[in-house]
């Protein structure tokens, strides 16, 4: 008990420091702050104590910064692996991964999910993100070469909702839900791609100067097994169908069609999906 006690101190500690530096005026909330080199019994009764779930096998080999909000919901499932050590991530770019739910918000990961490499997972108020089972979230030279200088990045807006389906493999990738993005079962999304629902400006000056106003959202939908490679770039309102290819280095604005094989900027249909 006075190892959790201890424990426990450290990161309010830890947490004032954290929203201190980031000039949060609310600090009168308890949240739960810690940070994990490896996975022991006492991390996982911190995690435990401070209203977290995490199943059966869950290992990490950090360091690894959670921050949960009272009112937040975390849930790991079982035989999960987060390895952000220097060794599971050999690049420059090195830093310890980041696990942030806000007020209201929840991030679920399902069970066999292997998170490696530096990732950062921040899920605002009221917003939900879904990681299903089996996926991989890659990031660093070790995993994969294109875009390993970039870490994972996935920003969940107030309200928004993010899905990521059983089987998923990303890379190096860069994801901000304002809205909605559904990523399906068996997509694969190659090194550096970014995804965007958002403009996250307007186009009219006045509006812009304003601040948010006039700013456009529409939901991103790409199905299952759909293929993006590496350095795209995916625009709001984006649709891809199940088994369609998007071409390295695309800024895709539409629709590609289940089957078929687009590249380009703006992205076009190049030809079809092979039949195996």
């Amino acid at each position: 008990m006075g190892i959790i006690a201890k424990s426990y101190q450290h990161a309010v500690r830890l947490e004032f420091r954290l929203l201190m530096y980031h000039g949060i005026e609310w600090v009168r909330c308890r949240w739960c702050l810690f940070k994990v080199r490896w996975w022991t019994q006492v991390a996982r009764l911190r995690l435990w104590w401070n209203g977290a779930k995490a199943g059966a096998g869950l290992r990490v080999d950090g360091p690894i910064h959670i921050l949960v909000h009272p009112n937040g919901t975390l849930e790991i499932g079982k035989n999960v692996r987060i390895l952000s050590s220097h060794s599971a991530n050999i690049s420059g770019a090195y830093m310890p991964s980041n696990f942030i739910v806000d007020a209201g918000a929840s991030l679920f990961i399902g069970s066999n999910v292997r998170i490696q490499g530096s990732t950062h997972i921040k899920v605002n108020p009221d917003g939900k993100v879904k990681i299903g089972d089996n996926v991989r979230i890659q990031c660093g030279l070790l995993e994969n070469a294109v875009g390993w200088y970039m870490p994972g990045t996935f920003v969940v807006g107030t309200g928004a909702n993010l899905t990521i389906g059983a089987n998923a493999a990303l890379s190096n990738c860069a994801i901000v839900c304002d809205c909605s993005i559904i990523i399906g079962c068996g997509a694969f999304i190659g090194g550096g791609a970014r995804i965007y629902d958002s403009d996250f400006h307007s186009l009219v000056a006045a509006e812009r100067l304003a601040g948010s106003e006039g700013i456009k959202l529409k939901p991103i939908v790409l199905d299952d097994n759909t293929f993006v490679g590496g350095h795209t770039i995916i625009l709001k309102g984006s649709i891809m169908g199940s088994g369609s290819v998007l071409g390295g280095g695309a800024v895709l604005a539409g629709k590609v069609p289940a089957g078929e094989i687009w590249a380009g900027n703006p992205a076009r249909k190049l030809g079809d999906v092979p039949i195996s």
